[in-house]
């Protein structure tokens, strides 16, 4: 028999699981013209939502360069997970910022 504790932190596990598996779904989709390449979002400097996409032979924040201004339904999308504070932002090409998913422990 499982204790009580044990199925909260099974429980909680599953919750950033799935929530991990949507985030990512939303912050990295498919690039759709070359298979098996994601796209990132980000913020540049001015704060518009972009859609980032990689360079090739190039590491780091270089390594992104603008593709596309998202949606603004993919903006509302993100941004619950920005109320949560399970958003991390990370450097990315002159000076904007790459978005990538923490799960908040607190949650």
């Amino acid at each position: 028999m499982v204790a009580q504790e044990e199925l909260q932190e099974l429980r909680k596990g599953l919750h950033t699981e799935a929530d991990y598996k949507a985030a990512n779904k939303l912050l990295c989709p498919p690039h759709p013209s070359y298979r098996g390449v994601k796209l990132r979002v980000g913020i540049d400097k001015r704060g518009r939502w972009w859609l980032f996409e990689p360079v090739n032979g190039r590491s780091g924040p270089d390594g992104w360069r603008m593709y596309k201004l998202c949606s603004n339904t993919l903006q509302a999308k993100i941004l619950p997970y920005d109320d949560r504070a399970e958003l991390a932002y990370r450097q990315g090409p002159a000076g904007c910022m790459l978005i990538h998913y923490e799960p908040n422990p607190a949650n």
